[in-house]
């Protein structure tokens, strides 16, 4: 694969590096990405935030772009949200759910 090539590969490592601040975990991880479209240098996301009435959305949504804009090949990032579907805990991948539990259980971090 090209360098300058976006994947959903790439796509998807970046978003590990993006965190949302209230629990700590990447959006990744969170599940909160719920589909990405890659035409040449264009992505597109879909998003379903865990809760519609965050006050750090718009934050989140920001780090989101920056994380995938940075990629090489990416000329440009739309976010589509989301505002039908429930985000629920199965989202939750299984490095965040065993995370959550051993932080839940005080046997780490």
């Amino acid at each position: 694969m090209p360098p300058g090539k976006a994947t959903e590969k790439k796509v998807m490592d970046a978003l590990g590096e993006c965190r949302d601040m209230e629990v700590g975990l990447s959006v990744a991880d969170m599940g909160i990405v719920r589909s990405v479209e890659i035409e040449g240098g264009n992505v597109r996301l879909r998003v379903l935030f865990a809760s519609r009435h965050c006050p750090f959305n718009p934050t989140i949504a920001q780090g989101i772009y920056d994380a995938v804009i940075a990629i090489s090949g990416v000329e440009s990032v739309e976010i589509d949200v989301d505002r039908d579907g429930e985000w629920a805990p199965s989202m939750l991948s299984e490095r965040a759910r065993s995370k959550l539990c051993r932080c839940h259980s005080g046997t780490g971090k």
